[in-house]
C-alpha cells in the first residue's frame, strides 16, 4: 500500500455511469479489501455539476484506474464530457493510466476522439474476470500493472499451498475411489470436487506468480499435469460402452493412469520442498 502518510487516495476509477457504475463498485470493493485507498464517486458528485474535490482526488492518487465499459468514451468527443475531463486531468498531471475491460462488455474507440485522448488505444488493457476468477483478476491488474512499492506482500503463502496440496489429494483419492468401485452416481459429484480443488490451485498460482515463484511455478506444472491427465481420462470416456475394453481405449486409459501417478509425485515432491 502507499506508504505515504499525506497521500488520502491510491487509486482513482473514473467510470461511465450509464454503463460502468457496477463494475466500478466491483473494483472499489475488491481494491479496499486488500487495503488500497479508493477515490470512487457513487453518490453525490455525479448527479450534479462536476465537483472540483475530483481534481483533487485526481491529484492525489498515483492510480487513474479506467473502467472501459459499453459505450464509455463515446462522450469523450465533447468538451465538458467528464469522463473526458478527468482523463484529461490524470494525464496533465502524470498519473499512471491503467484502462480495465469487463470481461462481459466490448468498448470502442470513437474515430474523433481528441489527439490527447488517442493514445490510450496503445495502452495495455487489463480484463476484469466476471466469473470465478474475478479475484484473480484483480489481483493480477494489482501484480502487473501497479507500482512495486504499491502490490501487497502475501503472508503464509507456503501454509496456503500446503493445504492446497493436502485437499486437492484427498479429493484425487475419493475421486479414484468412486471410479475403482464403478459408483456412477458419485462419480459426477467428485470429479466436481476434484475440479474446484485445481481451480483453486490456478488461482493461487494468479495470486502468487509474481510474489513467490517457486510455489507459483509448482502450482502451474501442477495445474497443467493435471489438464493433461483429464484429456487422456476424457479420451478414454469417450469410448461408449463396451468399447471402452478395446485395446485403443485401454491404452488411453494407461497413459490416465500414469499422468495421475506422475501428479501426484510430483504435488508431493513439491509439499517436501516447502521449507
Amino acid at each position: 500500500m502507499c506508504t505515504d502518510n499525506e497521500k488520502k487516495y491510491d487509486v482513482f476509477i473514473s467510470y461511465r455511469r450509464k454503463t460502468g457504475v457496477n463494475d466500478a463498485r466491483l473494483l472499489e470493493q475488491a481494491l479496499k479489501a486488500r487495503n488500497f485507498k479508493v477515490f470512487f464517486d457513487y453518490n453525490s458528485i455525479r448527479d450534479g455539476h462536476f465537483d472540483e474535490r475530483i481534481y483533487t482526488a485526481i491529484e492525489e492518487a498515483p492510480i487513474f484506474l479506467l473502467v472501459l465499459s459499453s459505450g464509455a468514451l463515446d462522450s469523450c468527443v465533447r468538451e465538458g464530457d467528464w469522463v473526458r475531463i478527468e482523463l484529461e486531468h490524470a494525464l496533465k498531471h502524470g498519473k499512471k493510466i491503467i484502462p480495465v475491460k469487463p470481461s462481459d462488455q466490448e468498448c470502442s474507440f470513437p474515430d474523433n476522439l481528441p489527439d490527447f485522448l488517442q493514445q490510450l488505444k496503445f495502452e495495455q488493457f487489463s480484463g476484469i474476470d466476471k466469473g470465478a476468477l474475478f479475484e484473480a483478476s484483480i489481483d493480477k491488474i494489482i501484480h502487473d500493472r501497479f507500482p512495486a512499492d504499491m502490490r501487497p506482500v502475501e503472508s503464509g503463502s507456503e501454509s496456503v499451498f500446503v493445504k492446497l496440496i493436502d485437499d486437492t489429494y484427498s479429493a484425487i483419492v475419493e475421486f479414484r475411489n468412486v471410479v475403482k468401485h464403478a459408483l456412477q452416481e458419485e462419480i459426477v459429484e467428485k470429479t466436481e470436487k476434484m475440479s474446484r480443488c485445481f481451480e483453486n490451485m490456478f488461482l493461487f498460482y494468479e495470486k502468487n506468480m509474481f510474489s513467490n515463484s517457486k510455489l507459483a511455478d509448482d502450482a502451474k506444472q501442477i495445474c497443467e499435469k493435471y489438464n493433461v491427465f483429464v484429456g487422456l481420462y476424457n479420451k478414454f470416456f469417450s469410448y461408449p460402452g463396451e468399447k471402452r475394453m478395446s485395446e485403443e481405449a485401454q491404452e488411453y486409459a494407461f497413459k490416465a493412469e500414469n499422468a495421475m501417478r506422475d501428479l501426484v509425485s510430483f504435488m508431493f515432491s513439491a509439499k517436501n520442498s516447502v521449507k
